[in-house]
């Protein structure tokens, strides 16, 4: 990712506004560098999204055209609906999900449309990444970890697991 050195914050499009979107700007600082101009969600959370964020930032349902840095928090499917488009845009973009690069051929797939753009891709470490703090603790003689992560039904959609289940009538 570029550095910016002006004194005006580097507007960043955030994709989902899920447990980990509403955390992310919560805690972001004032004095960051970068500000949150827009929130992509699902067409029929943009009024609530928008009383929610109010006037610190637009809620939309697709990445603007303008945008110069996509931060995804939404989930598998919202790669293949938002970050590979705005990839191939010339949108820098960051994953969180990196779950779902487990996905035959999406991880080629990124990487072409980030060519295509002439843009990156930058994969960060998201809900797992407890798995470096586990990784230290394990040369420090742990050896035994157990981990519970917990999703949303709806959080796998676009997944092999909307294959196997409708999660849309899957209750949390």
């Amino acid at each position: 990712m570029s550095v910016r050195l002006a004194s005006t914050p580097l507007p960043v499009t955030l994709l989902g506004y899920g447990a980990i979107g509403r955390a992310l700007l919560a805690r972001l600082p004032a004095d960051a560098g970068i500000a949150v101009s827009h929130v992509v969600v699902r067409p029929e959370r943009i009024a609530q999204t928008q009383a929610l964020l109010g006037d610190s930032a637009r809620a939309v349902s697709a990445v603007p055209l303008t945008a110069k840095l996509l931060l995804e928090c939404a989930g598998h499917s919202a790669i293949t609906d938002h970050v590979l488009p705005a990839l191939e845009r010339g949108v820098e973009c960051a994953l969180l999900s990196v779950g779902a690069l487990s996905e035959p051929g999406l991880p080629e797939r990124l990487a072409d449309a980030a060519r295509q753009g002439g843009t990156q891709v930058h994969l960060l470490a998201g809900a797992i990444a407890g798995i470096d703090a586990i990784a230290a603790a394990r040369l420090a003689g742990l050896d035994a970890v157990s981990y519970t992560g917990r999703k949303p039904p709806i959080g796998w959609l676009g997944t092999p697991a909307s294959i196997q289940f409708d999660l849309r009538t899957l209750t949390q």
